[in-house]
């Protein structure tokens, strides 16, 4: 049986290293967020970041809220297309809420900078 750890070459980031940068992050986050009024909204991009932002999320010290959106400017290929598909969008207004958006690879920004106008109008 095939296992995955064999297509592995090397290790970018080991379970410690992951762990102290949600650490580093999420007490960040509750520093720049301290303001419990405003609903605190967490937009998770999906599939790539689901696991890395449950790490984050369990370290938050407030409440807040996920939503999640699936956006893709790859089509079937390995190499952006240009063309931005939204095939899952929030399911909830973000209107008057601090929005902290968790997305997974960021190599020409064109995806995330879509997002982030996308989510400015609502």
């Amino acid at each position: 049986m095939h296992q995955m750890k064999d297509d592995i070459k090397y290790i970018l980031a080991d379970e410690n290293k992951i762990a102290e940068t949600c650490d580093r992050l999420a007490a960040q986050i509750n520093a720049d967020y301290p303001d419990h009024s405003r609903e605190l909204v967490f937009v998770i991009v999906l599939k790539g970041s689901v696991l890395f932002a449950t790490d984050l999320i369990r370290r938050i010290n407030r409440p807040c809220t996920l939503d999640f959106m699936k956006v893709s400017s790859y089509g079937s290929g390995v190499e952006t297309s240009g063309f931005i598909q939204v095939s899952l969008d929030l399911k909830r207004d973000i209107k008057d809420c601090d929005v902290i958006i968790i997305e997974d690879i960021l190599d020409s920004g064109l995806t995330l900078n879509y997002i982030i106008n996308m989510l400015k109008v609502t």
